[in-house]
């Protein structure tokens, strides 16, 4: 009861739920700085790329019609304090320190060029290794303190070293996706081994690292070999029907760069699709055709089939 009398409801029925509210955007921290030459406050409300003149002087003697605007301006390497001349005192984060920068990194994620999501290597090669950095326009100031990153390794399969190493020789970065390009080269990478690397964002006492990478190094093959399930070597000359499923076995057998190219000498007689499927077509020519496979980097194997009365004969002694 209310001190007029009057009666109020301990409880009553739930009203209907609101509207939520549009998502809002990310805020953009003003960035102050004083210009060397003018002597005067500057402003930048786009992380730093344009800059507007406040029309202050940062020092200078008290001006006739008026008082003056800062009593004093301290600045440490993390902050800026500014007193006024009425004792009114704030202090601004300086956002070009390291410290500012890895405080304000949210996420750095490796964007992987292939669907294993693991960095492939060439020894004694630049690669491309491509993060993605949250807040966006963090990936620009990343990029323009290349000298602080640096790629962490550690050693994954048991016989692998740990003499490998990515070293970071440039950095790119776009403020608008978000995306930090670096180009590193690659040394002393066991071909058959697996590493783990992370890249690391530090001044030498403060860092921020992201989560560790498997790194493992391209292997081409030496050469290659076409076979045919369940068929071997010495059985003599085996009719299979009208399709023949061929394979390929690698030398060496840790070779990484298993991309195929697969061609038949004469389409009439039999056909070849990308994952080594022969079949032959109706009313399909009688003779020899040769059914060929070519790695990425040109090495080849052969295998002649011998087409008669629409069926596929195989020489095993090949």
């Amino acid at each position: 009861m209310l001190s007029d009398g009057s009666k109020i409801r301990a409880n009553g029925e739930q009203g209907i739920q609101g509207i939520q509210g549009i998502q809002g955007v990310e805020g953009i921290t003003p960035k102050l700085r004083i210009n060397e030459t003018s002597n005067e406050w500057e402003v930048s409300l786009d992380e730093g790329k344009t800059w507007k003149s406040l029309g202050v002087k940062a020092t200078g003697e008290k001006g006739d019609n008026g008082d003056a605007f800062f009593k004093s301006v301290t600045k440490t390497d993390e902050s800026m304090t500014v007193v006024l001349v009425d004792g009114t005192t704030f202090e601004i984060p300086l956002y070009d320190t390291f410290k500012k920068i890895r405080d304000r990194v949210q996420s750095i994620v490796y964007v992987p060029d292939y669907s294993d999501g693991m960095i492939a290597v060439e020894e004694g090669k630049d690669i491309t290794i491509i993060y993605s950095v949250m807040p966006k326009v963090l990936a620009t100031v990343i990029a323009d303190n290349a000298d602080k990153i640096s790629m962490e390794g550690k050693k994954v399969s048991t016989r692998a070293d740990n003499t490998a190493t990515l070293t970071v020789k440039g950095a790119k970065g776009d403020a608008n996706t978000g995306m930090l390009t670096l180009t590193a080269s690659a040394k002393n990478f066991v071909a058959g081994q697996y590493y783990a690397f992370a890249m690391i964002f530090s001044d030498g006492t403060s860092a921020y690292q992201t989560a560790y990478t498997t790194v493992y190094r391209i292997v081409e093959a030496e050469s290659i070999f076409i076979g045919i399930e369940g068929l071997y070597a010495g059985m003599g000359t085996i009719k299979m029907g009208n399709y023949l499923q061929l394979f390929v076995k690698w030398n060496p057998v840790y070779t990484t760069n298993h991309g195929l190219t697969w061609t038949s000498s004469d389409e009439k007689k039999a056909k070849v699709d990308d994952n080594g499927f022969v079949t032959i077509p109706a009313n399909a020519v009688d003779g020899d055709v040769t059914i060929t496979a070519t790695t990425k980097n040109g090495k080849k194997a052969s295998i002649t089939l011998t087409i008669a009365d629409g069926m596929i004969n195989v020489n095993t002694n090949q």
